[in-house]
């Protein structure tokens, strides 16, 4: 996976969230279905609220970017 992917999704670093829409598509598209399957076990997981916050994270990073524009 992706060294973005494993900070953000695995060590819960959001600070970094927003670096991984600056990447290319080709450098992330071999981590994408890891990717997903640790949303699934975030979203999924006791702790519910962090999973919950990680994807709002994730989700609404692109909405500020072109808000910001």
């Amino acid at each position: 996976m992706h060294q973005l992917f494993r900070l953000v999704l695995g060590q819960k670093d959001l600070s970094r969230a927003g670096d991984l829409f600056s990447l290319d598509d080709s450098e992330i598209e071999d981590s994408l279905t890891e990717a997903l399957e640790q949303i699934k076990i975030i979203s999924s997981s006791s702790k519910r609220r962090t999973g919950r916050d990680l994807l709002n994270c994730l989700f609404q990073l692109p909405a500020q970017k072109i808000a910001e524009k």
